[in-house]
């Protein structure tokens, strides 16, 4: 059945959505995000949500190109940054069994 009903966790959700709503101001603080659109930040978390689903035992997340990686100040550094982080990510995927179910 786990291969035709495939529970993942959405990064952008789960890691980077702050809890807004129409009427107010972000709910949620993430510890290891300070917000900052840097490499560094993305790094931090994408450890955090690899270790997270390590934690569950969740086998499949999926993203999109900019929940996971800062935007650059062109299109060329844009996908540099999306390449460096992705790099990181194929590394946590293989030493923690987390599979990548989709992205865009």
């Amino acid at each position: 059945m786990s291969e035709w009903l495939r529970f993942s966790v959405c990064f952008w959700h789960t890691f980077r959505g702050k809890g807004l709503d129409p009427f107010g101001v972000s709910t949620i603080t993430r510890p290891w995000d300070d917000e900052e659109n840097s490499l560094d930040n993305a790094y931090r978390r994408v450890r955090a949500s690899f270790e997270f689903l390590q934690k569950l035992s969740v086998e499949w997340y999926t993203f999109h190109d900019r929940d996971v990686s800062p935007e650059g100040k062109d299109i060329k550094e844009s996908n540099e940054n999306l390449d460096k982080v992705s790099d990181l990510m194929l590394k946590l995927q293989k030493e923690t069994g987390v599979k990548l179910l989709w992205a865009t």
